[in-house]
């Protein structure tokens, strides 16, 4: 950490807490990388600065939580000891949420899984994606641009590691939805059609 502070004397416009707990995450989340590490804080606030509305309260997230579209899998783990983030893209009412509402609401769950956990902050995330119920009003709303910003905030922005993306009950429209924005590009996806299989299997 002795290391990793003097960087911030040069940037001035930086206002960041410099508690060790705070910056371990950023230096976990590149491996000690602290070139690396530092880029991502920068970005990190660069992207508060420049979209607010992807940081409201809490309070403001209250009726997409009760819609429970995303939430983490309790005292679950994977058999790399990863947590586990789940997202329920079919149940996603786009008259009532917009993606950037949903994309906040991710962003506060995954930075609420690692700002206290060791465990999470070292061994990354699995994010678990269903596509039940998955339909036109969601896809309409979902285009490459969208997926190109969400993935682009996960890896270069924010202090997590997400390790592995799992879809499940993929329909044939939602494999439409991901060949036109071609996502699958961008990220490593595993594709599994039947709950009834251990997604991690020990």
């Amino acid at each position: 950490m002795v290391t990793f502070l003097p960087r911030f004397s040069a940037e001035s416009s930086l206002k960041t807490p410099l508690d060790d707990c705070f910056l371990l995450r950023f230096l976990r989340a590149r491996r000690f990388d602290y070139d690396g590490a530092f880029c991502l804080l920068c970005d990190y606030y660069r992207l508060h600065r420049s979209n607010p509305e992807l940081f409201p309260p809490v309070a403001n997230l209250k009726p997409l939580f009760e819609a429970n579209l995303l939430s983490t899998v309790t005292g679950g783990r994977s058999n790399l000891d990863e947590s586990v983030f789940l997202l329920r893209l079919g149940r996603w009412d786009p008259r009532k949420f917009s993606f950037d509402d949903i994309l906040a609401a991710a962003i506060k769950v995954m930075e609420w899984l690692t700002a206290e956990d060791d465990v999470a902050q070292i061994n990354g995330i699995v994010s678990v994606i269903d596509m039940t119920g998955f339909g036109w009003s969601q896809l309409r709303k979902f285009g490459p641009g969208l997926a190109k910003k969400c993935i682009f905030i996960m890896e270069k922005c924010l202090p997590i590691r997400i390790k592995t993306i799992f879809i499940i009950n993929e329909s044939t429209l939602a494999d439409i939805g991901f060949a036109i924005i071609k996502v699958r590009e961008l990220c490593v996806f595993f594709l599994l059609n039947d709950l009834t299989k251990p997604l991690f299997p020990t």
